[in-house]
């Protein structure tokens, strides 16, 4: 059924895979063709859709958001949150979620165990946000990703010096 991105058409949003922790869409991944995508209307995903990780230990509770014209649609393992982006962001809603006092709700909400734990839908709905005016959301959620980029930058420069001294060190002291 799945496909890569140069025989697809559509990507398919997976939990585990396409929602990072940081509150973005990793566009690698698996596709679907034109027409098993025409087919799978109530899976669309549209610009501004919130995208929950709504199974699994360690990937429950991760969420991004959609942004783009590029086709998509989720697999089962993701709530879809589609909300009136006249009066509130997604992307304060989708911060709240993953890091705010929303992330506390789900570790309250979710059920099962030993790594087969779920976040039903309906347990979705239960979970109070707090909505600000929508510039104060956009600025608590610019603030916050500004700082999540900061951090990540420094984690893949600190990563890039790592590596070129653990190679000068491995260089310097071969033997034979």
């Amino acid at each position: 059924m799945y496909v890569d991105e140069e025989d697809g058409f559509a990507l398919v949003v997976k939990a585990g895979s396409n929602i990072t922790r940081y509150g973005t869409i990793v566009r690698d991944g698996d596709y679907v063709e034109k027409s098993v995508y025409e087919e799978m209307k109530s899976v669309h995903v549209l610009d501004g859709d919130v995208l929950l990780s709504s199974t699994g230990d360690g990937t429950l509770g991760k969420c991004a958001v959609y942004r783009g014209e590029t086709p998509a649609v989720f697999d089962g393992h993701v709530t879809l949150i589609r909300l009136d982006q006249k009066t509130v962001y997604p992307e304060y809603v989708c911060d709240f979620l993953r890091t705010g006092f929303g992330s506390d709700q789900i570790a309250r909400l979710f059920t099962g165990s030993t790594g087969l734990i779920e976040l039903p839908p309906e347990q979705v709905d239960e979970i109070l946000v707090p909505l600000p005016d929508l510039a104060t959301q956009r600025s608590l959620s610019a603030c916050l990703r500004e700082a999540e980029q900061q951090f990540t930058a420094s984690i893949d420069d600190a990563g890039g010096r790592l590596k070129a001294a653990s190679a000068a060190f491995r260089e310097q002291t071969a033997t034979g």
